[in-house]
């Protein structure tokens, strides 16, 4: 053993002999580190690490051969077995957690990280393509992916893996450092696209605030759907999208309460029911009242509307100047009818319009306003001047004298689309829309 017997052997004093020991170990240094050298050699030769770690490699267990080759001493060993446990890999989560422990062994040789992060990337990349790029994990995920790329020299993937997430400025830069100009000019354009779409959606999302405050619903809802077109993350605007359209008001019906608690319900529906469940018009409790008892029904326009009321088929009968209602009668002027045994319903018609009132039972201070679509009825029971008018099922508050506030907001504007929440100040007298 003639190697074994060099390495062991003292450093001779002569030149020669240490060049001729120097031969056989492999070393071109001094005789100290040659000797250190030597020793280290052979206490991996020997280590029954390594041959653990030879062992778990010729019967396929990559794990335990990296486990034991790290104990060994062998770093690039350690690589080369992650990476095969990687290709073996039944799972792409399995397959990226096997690259990261490659790429944590390979972190001081170039060579070995020159393998272990392309691969890395790849593998991330092919996760996010199979799961799809939803979140902003997601996205993270790809953007270390470009990175990996970019410190592997691979520029043009990294800038790919950059456009992916339409993060055009580092696509730009990734393609600049790789001397790309056909995808860098590509890369540019879209650039400049991304400008133009953030300041439209910059632009839309001020017009909707600014539509919001000024009580131009209508025009708000055009502008932040505006805003999901253009942007590239439209999570919070579909939120306020879902929001707005929650609060609007199309069905021809809306309720207002001022601070003393007064309501007025007004609707322009063709239709006003009457009974016990909560989506009639006129919601009642008195007992013997059906939960959809009669109907009043409109017909004509503006001034010459009429209101005509009829049974809906309820328990106890509907009664006009005392006599049961078989089919449909016309509701003129003033009057009386009754729902069950003991409800009693006061009726107007002036101008157009239809005012119901109870003034006793349980239902005492209940009224309802109906009128026709585009037609004025004012908000006197309220107090205050102000007019109201549907348009598409849509309210309008109209101050034909003085300002409106708004949610706080005072506005120029003499006319406000109601929706769901809105509190107006009017007069002096503040306004909730129920």
């Amino acid at each position: 053993m003639p190697v074994i017997v060099a390495a062991l052997s003292f450093p001779a004093k002569r030149t020669g002999v240490v060049e001729a020991n120097s031969t056989h170990t492999g070393c071109s240094g001094s005789a100290p580190s040659c000797y250190s050298s030597a020793v280290s050699f052979i206490k991996r030769l020997f280590s029954s690490d390594r041959r653990a770690a030879l062992r778990a490699e010729a019967t396929g267990d990559f794990e335990l051969a990296a486990e034991r080759y790290a104990l060994a001493g062998e770093a690039s060993a350690v690589v080369r077995m992650h990476l095969a446990r990687a290709d073996r890999a039944k799972s792409r989560s399995l397959e990226i957690r096997a690259l990261r422990d490659a790429l944590y062994w390979a972190r001081e040789d170039d060579d070995l990280l020159m393998q272990a992060r392309p691969a890395l990337a790849l593998a991330l990349l092919a996760q996010c393509e199979a799961e799809g790029i939803k979140t902003e994990r997601d996205k993270e995920r790809v953007r270390e992916a470009a990175q990996l790329f970019r410190e592997s020299k691979r520029f043009g993937k990294a800038g790919d893996a950059y456009a992916l997430i339409s993060d055009t400025r580092a696509a730009v830069e990734a393609y600049r450092a790789g001397g790309l100009v056909a995808k860098l000019e590509l890369a540019l354009n879209l650039e400049e696209d991304e400008r133009e779409r953030s300041r439209a959606e910059r632009n839309d999302y001020a017009d909707y605030e600014m539509h919001m405050r000024s009580g131009e619903r209508d025009q708000a809802l055009a502008c932040i759907r505006e805003c999901i077109e253009v942007a590239t993350s439209s999570s919070e605007y579909r939120r306020k999208l879902d929001e707005l359209e929650t609060r609007l008001i199309t069905s021809g019906n809306v309720q207002l309460r001022d601070r003393r608690g007064a309501m007025m319900t007004l609707t322009a529906a063709s239709e006003i029911h009457l009974g016990r469940d909560p989506m009639c018009d006129l919601s009642l409790r008195s007992g013997g009242i059906s939960r959809h008892h009669a109907i009043v029904t409109q017909s004509g326009e503006g001034e010459d509307a009429s209101f005509a009321l009829s049974d809906a088929g309820s328990r106890n009968g509907t009664r006009l100047a005392g006599m049961p209602l078989a089919g449909s009668l016309p509701l003129l002027e003033t009057g009386v009818f009754q729902l069950g045994d003991q409800l009693e319903v006061h009726f107007e018609v002036d101008d157009g319009h239809l005012h119901l009132h109870v003034d006793t039972g349980l239902d005492s201070g209940t009224t309802l306003w109906a009128t026709r679509e585009a037609h004025d009825i004012a908000l006197q029971p309220l107090g205050i001047g102000a007019l109201l008018q549907f348009r598409n099922g849509r309210p309008f508050v109209r101050q034909p004298r003085g300002k409106i506030e708004l949610n706080d907001e005072p506005i120029a504007l003499g006319e406000v689309q109601l929706i769901h929440g809105d509190v107006l100040v009017i007069e002096g007298i503040e306004v909730e829309v129920i």
